[in-house]
């Protein structure tokens, strides 16, 4: 007998607060993809910030360096050959071109490893505001 009157004291949510606890559920669940979106577009971007800071930092110096490099190559070429002395400069630009090709590929290679943009959440996203319609 006392659990027929619990059942009977107790009432069921009308379709008004189903339908706000619906709403309410989907605001919160919308905004923690946001703020999971904004956290993984952060990481990405110090990902790449932090690629990208070394690489402009050397390339002056690697510019000073390689031109003087390549100089002395060049006449140490022209001086040890037969070699005219824009054939030595030829060789040598040659070679540091095909060098430093081989550099920016691999760059290219190193930031096609990672994706800047944030996949998982998008994904997540997409999927939660899929999930109202299909219902």
């Amino acid at each position: 007998m006392a659990i027929d009157m619990e059942t009977q004291n107790r009432t069921e949510p009308s379709f008004n607060e189903l339908v706000q606890g619906i709403i309410s559920d989907v605001q919160n669940l919308t905004q923690q993809q946001l703020r999971l979106f904004k956290a993984e577009m952060k990481e990405d971007f110090a990902k790449t910030r932090d690629a990208s800071i070394p690489l402009v930092l050397s390339l002056p110096v690697l510019l000073v360096g390689v031109l003087l490099v390549g100089n002395a190559l060049a006449l140490l070429l022209h001086w040890a050959t037969d070699l005219t002395l824009w054939g030595s400069y030829a060789i040598v630009g040659g070679l540091f071109t095909a060098i430093g090709a081989g550099l920016a590929y691999m760059g290219y290679q190193k930031f096609c490893s990672f994706n800047p943009l944030p996949d998982q959440s998008l994904d997540a996203l997409k999927e939660n505001l899929k999930w109202p319609k299909a219902k």
